[in-house]
């Protein structure tokens, strides 16, 4: 598939949402590594450089939601999924240039984008605070994505992490918008998916992480593709157990 790139459009004066993923370890609400956060500058300083508006928005683990919704009825600031967390860390690098909103959606984020200056950044909450974002009801992502997507000229994704999601910040709001593009981060990693795909064998690969169901599959493919496999992190225990 073919995609634009962030530098394919006029960003100028114009107000950008950044789909990013700032999900980070978190413990006792302190960043163990923000090599994630890190990674996401190159597609920030661009945007800053050219003058854009810049909205950033990301979730941070799995808040759960009840009926009435998390946001409402629960003290998530002393949660390790609360953005006012990454907020911190991404102030020590930008400074006053960059600014949060304790929400998503709403008059005050309304106000705050049509606020901000050329070259500066607004950071939303987490977004699957939001009932609209994940819920497993289509009308709901919906008028979500609708109501975020009102406040941007833009959306652009640079979180691969979440690409195969049915998120409504991932899958409903491009729907909405008429400019829509990858950030750089995204754009080096679709390149690096593409040598996964068509490999030049020999070649290795090297899994990890906690969520072992959720590359079972992967496994599967890269094993019929030829890769030799290593496995690192929680990924391995289902095997050791076997043996």
């Amino acid at each position: 598939m073919k995609f634009k790139v962030l530098n394919q459009l006029n960003v100028r004066d114009k107000r950008v949402f950044l789909r990013t993923d700032f999900n980070v370890p978190i413990s006792n609400r302190r960043i163990l590594d923000d090599s994630k956060i890190m990674a996401h500058c190159a597609t920030i300083n661009y945007l800053m450089d050219k003058g854009a508006r810049i909205v950033l928005g990301t979730h941070i683990g799995r808040p759960k939601l009840n009926e009435v919704g998390f946001r409402k009825d629960t003290d998530y600031k002393s949660l390790n999924t609360n953005a006012q967390i990454i907020f911190k860390s991404l102030k020590k690098i930008y400074g006053d240039k960059i600014s949060f909103i304790n929400s998503c959606i709403g008059e005050d984020v309304k106000t705050c984008i049509g606020n901000l200056r050329e070259g500066h950044i607004l950071l939303l909450q987490n977004l699957r605070y939001e009932r609209g974002e994940r819920i497993n009801n289509e009308s709901e992502k919906l008028e979500f994505a609708r109501v975020l997507s009102s406040y941007f000229d833009i959306y652009a994704n640079d979180a691969l992490s979440v690409c195969q999601n049915k998120d409504a910040s991932v899958f409903y709001l491009p729907q909405f918008v008429k400019k829509a593009a990858i950030g750089f981060l995204l754009k080096k990693e679709k390149n690096l998916m593409e040598k996964l795909i068509r490999p030049i064998l020999p070649a290795a690969a090297f899994l990890g992480g906690f969520k072992v169901q959720d590359k079972i599959g992967a496994l599967q493919k890269l094993l019929r593709k030829g890769f030799e496999i290593f496995l690192g992190g929680a990924m391995r225990n289902p095997f050791l157990r076997g043996c």
